[in-house]
């Protein structure tokens, strides 16, 4: 494994989804777990309420709050995340597909280092 990959995974719990609709409660144990907590991805799903369609950011919002996150939506460009407190989970759109969350872990204004919780 490459040296940086190495920090990388060290440094950050990486959660992984196990379907393709569990990027919500994937990324929300993603930070719980940065933050050194921890629940299962199944209490998550429930929280987040993910149905076959997924979760919504107010889903994401509602069950960050019920584990003790003062969790809030926001919509900006690019250069507002180096503003933000980081981990957060930003909602992206992906191949014209909107509903699709990911861990931002760094930013600045030439990278992102980001975890997208994909499907294993």
């Amino acid at each position: 494994m490459p040296f940086y990959k190495k920090i990388f995974y060290s440094k950050y719990s990486l959660i992984k989804q196990y379907d393709q609709v569990d990027c919500v409660p994937a990324a929300l144990l993603s930070v719980l777990k940065f933050y050194g907590g921890n629940t299962s991805l199944v209490q998550l799903r429930e929280l987040t309420n993910t149905s076959v369609s997924g979760s919504t950011m107010l889903d994401l919002v509602n069950a960050a709050k019920k584990i003790g996150f003062d969790a809030f939506g926001a919509s900006g460009e690019y250069e507002d995340l180096i503003k933000e407190h980081l981990p957060c989970i930003a909602h992206v759109i992906i191949d014209n597909q909107p509903q699709h969350f990911i861990v931002i872990y760094e930013s600045n204004l030439k990278r992102l280092l980001f975890h997208g919780v994909e499907h294993v």
